[in-house]
């Protein structure tokens, strides 16, 4: 499941969750016990995992929470049909509890870690990353059957669907047949963060017009005006109130962009391009600090240089006179 996922800039597979699995199944390898554990993994958009593990037979517990959402939101990342998918994802290796986990945890799963301590390392590689990789199944799941649809050749041309797996953070997605529109407006907290998303937007836009990048999906970005896929769909009761707007970057998928193994890192990287944007604004802030501090010290070091200079010249001054 996650295989395609790990080389993008934001991993779409907890790697402490990941690591842990790997260090429990190696115990459970060497003996009938494993260690007591409950390990907490917060991850960026409110997101965060659970595991547990221990006691005697060395019983695993997956739990993961989403931040809350709308009720048509939360259907579409925690509904019955995503739940489906996620039990016919881990068949054989881990079932979705019955129980219903403590808030605010609404997914658990009960990994089989005897089976997994019998597998062979890759094997063990492949389904801990994917045990780590539980957000993906989640929040991806929208998009992945859109575009699935889209790979089979049986997409139909129908209405923009309004997709959230963050809070004030939503895309519309338009089906069109041979292709899918996604649509995401775009906002931010000040006015400085504003000016440096909407320079990286453009520059995005700009850099998919390169020889280098011929093949990729179109992109498109209108600083102010509502682009055509959006017409006549209403975000104002969706989107987080934000004083400072973004603009709408629209990106155009065909079926070679979602084809084969390829496709979970293209869901992975549109259910999080959001917060993909927010990254580069905090990058870019913390490099303009970086530099100002580095000019401001060479300033005062050729302050004290001068200083020193002066104060030196004086001293011969006055010893010469003397």
């Amino acid at each position: 499941l996650a295989s395609q996922g790990s080389g993008i800039l934001i991993s779409c597979q907890n790697r402490l969750i990941q690591s842990r699995i790997i260090q429990l199944i190696q115990q459970k390898a060497s003996g009938p016990d494993i260690q007591n554990i409950e390990e907490h993994a917060p991850e960026f958009g409110g997101c965060e995992y659970l595991l547990v593990a221990g006691g005697r037979g060395g019983t695993l517990r997956l739990l993961f929470a989403l931040p809350q959402l709308s009720g048509q939101f939360q259907q579409q990342v925690l509904g019955p049909e995503v739940i489906e998918a996620v039990s016919v994802a881990f068949r054989g290796v881990a079932v979705v509890s019955e129980l219903a986990p403590d808030p605010p945890y609404q997914l658990a799963l009960d990994v089989d870690l005897p089976l997994l301590a019998r597998l062979s390392a890759p094997q063990q590689e492949g389904w801990s990353r994917s045990l780590a990789s539980l957000r993906l199944l989640l929040a991806g799941h929208p998009l992945r059957q859109i575009f699935r649809a889209l790979e089979a050749g049986s997409l139909q041309t129908g209405p923009p669907i309004v997709c959230c797996n963050t809070p004030g953070q939503v895309y519309v997605v338009r089906p069109a047949g041979e292709s899918v529109a996604i649509t995401f407006p775009l906002s931010f907290r000040s006015r400085q963060d504003c000016a440096i998303g909407v320079a990286f937007l453009q520059e995005f836009v700009e850099a998919r017009r390169g020889p280098a990048l011929g093949r990729a999906p179109t992109c498109s970005y209108s600083a102010r005006e509502l682009p055509r896929e959006l017409a006549g769909v209403d975000l104002s009761g969706v989107l987080g109130s934000s004083s400072c707007k973004g603009g709408y970057l629209t990106l155009t998928f065909t079926k070679r962009h979602v084809s084969g193994p390829q496709m979970e890192a293209v869901v992975w990287s549109m259910a999080t391009l959001h917060h993909f944007v927010a990254y580069h604004v905090k990058a870019a802030k913390t490099m303009m600090h970086v530099r100002m501090r580095r000019r401001v010290m060479s300033m005062i070091e050729l302050l004290q240089e001068g200083e020193g200079s002066a104060a030196a010249a004086a001293a011969a001054a006055a010893s010469m006179s003397a």
